[in-house]
């Protein structure tokens, strides 16, 4: 709303701090009932902003609808015949000597080409749908355990598709509550070693390669102070075999994993 109001001309950006301070004090009333009762916003220029408002809300729930996954599978299924169909097309007019034939072909590519990805983006969803019961999860293990861990998540947009981010959250989930076990030391044996008493694990999913990676990253047990060396496990979003990286018995972790 102070937006709304500073680009209608009607109040400035110091008086929207000044009613958002006074909400910040314990005031309850919204920022137009406030710049209202001091006088700085007249009442018909709070209504025209409200109006502006509520055209702004209803054009973002008109932006979207609910689909159900069934409907989206068969919609799926239809655009891979699609894609079957255009290769024997393709194939066919490779070789027929008709100019028409040929630029018809090379549209029907395009237009398939586009509607598959187009599909294909319908069953995408954010990876932070999962990510967001983790920093519970991180807590609740850290509790039981007694130490002190704080999460960082970097990548939360990061995007898969539907059923692939249902079969990753056990996994994921497993990961992260395995690093919090295992992956970080008590506050006991981190400060006598240099470190800050609470441990940090830091969750990266980013794109590469045509493949999405995930990352749970923290310090190894063990090190030697603030600038050890911590252990990485990469995963596949295809389900790949990653990489883990850590001094010792690296083989031997690489075997568990």
């Amino acid at each position: 709303m102070g937006k709304i109001l500073v680009e209608m001309g009607t109040v400035t950006p110091e008086d929207v701090a000044y009613a958002v301070q006074r909400q910040l004090e314990g005031d309850k009333r919204s920022i137009g009932e406030i710049l209202v009762e001091r006088g700085m916003l007249k009442s018909q220029d709070l209504m025209a902003a409200v109006q502006v408002q509520q055209a702004a809300k209803s054009l973002v729930n008109e932006s979207s609808i609910r689909v159900d996954v069934v409907l989206l599978d068969r919609l799926m299924n239809l655009v891979g015949e699609l894609v079957l169909a255009r290769n024997q097309i393709l194939q066919h007019t490779q070789n027929v000597q008709d100019a028409a034939l040929l630029a018809s072909g090379q549209r029907l590519n395009l237009i398939t080409s586009e509607l598959q990805e187009g599909v294909m983006k319908t069953r995408m969803q954010p990876i932070g749908n999962i990510w967001s019961k983790f920093p519970r999860t991180v807590r609740d293990v850290a509790m039981s355990c007694g130490k002190e861990v704080r999460i960082e998540m970097e990548g939360k947009e990061t995007e898969l598709d539907k059923t692939i981010i249902e079969a990753i959250k056990d996994p994921l989930t497993h990961l992260v509550r395995n690093s919090v076990d295992h992956g970080i030391e008590t506050p006991e044996k981190r400060v006598p070693t240099g470190k800050s008493r609470d441990g940090l694990l830091h969750l990266r999913a980013y794109h590469e390669g045509g493949q999405v990676e995930f990352e749970p990253a923290g310090k190894r047990p063990g090190g030697s102070g603030p600038g050890d060396r911590g252990y990485e496990f990469r995963a596949g979003a295809g389900g790949e075999s990653g990489d883990v990286e850590c001094d010792g018995a690296g083989a031997g972790i690489a075997n568990v994993v």
